[in-house]
């Protein structure tokens, strides 16, 4: 089962934080070819699942109910960001 978390409360190791960089450019460019957004800018701000594998799923849901793109990062790529 898989619970909604906020973005805010977790960290991603560089590794993940460059390899959801790579994925967020690469959808952005094949969504603006596409059509289905003009500007990534368009698109709504990310969300977190937290499933219960320990994976996090990061995802948006895209306009028109034209679906959901996500991406996993796996358990141990990721923890929760410490409170200040």
């Amino acid at each position: 089962m898989s619970s909604e978390v906020d973005l805010d409360a977790v960290a991603l190791t560089p590794a993940a934080v460059a390899a959801y960089r790579e994925f967020a450019e690469q959808v952005a460019r094949a969504l603006s070819l596409s059509g289905i957004v003009s500007d990534a800018a368009d698109l709504p701000d990310e969300r977190v699942r937290m499933e219960g594998d320990g994976s996090l799923t990061v995802y948006v849901t895209l306009p028109e109910g034209k679906g959901e793109i996500s991406m996993t990062i796996p358990p141990g790529h990721w923890g929760w960001a410490r409170r200040q």
